[in-house]
């Protein structure tokens, strides 16, 4: 399942003027997004595995123009215990910077 999270920087009360939260279910395999966000605008995004076994794999490369923001590889080494996930997720304070949080 690949979800993104999408919100203005600018905020009011604490919260966000604008937000927008999405998710889509998608099969194991290769697949390219294009997504144009907005200047002042960041969030996180998040690929997670359903129903995976060990040795499953997880991999990423989410780019801002040509820029790398984030490449990442994972393999679940072991079966998931009761309320335990397999994901990757990445922060971004604004999409426009081209720049990943830590």
């Amino acid at each position: 399942m690949l979800r993104a999270l999408f919100e203005a920087t600018a905020h009011t009360n604490g919260k966000a003027v604008r937000s927008l939260d999405s998710y889509e279910k998608i099969p194991a395999g290769r697949h390219t997004w294009t997504v144009d966000v907005p200047a002042t605008v960041g969030g996180d995004l998040e690929l997670q595995a359903e129903n995976p076994k060990a040795g499953s794999r997880l991999s990423w490369t989410v780019r801002c123009g040509d820029k790398v923001l984030k490449q990442e590889t994972e393999t679940l080494d072991s079966a998931l215990k009761a309320n335990e996930a397999f994901f990757l997720k990445m922060d971004v304070e604004d999409f426009s910077s081209g720049e990943a949080e830590e």
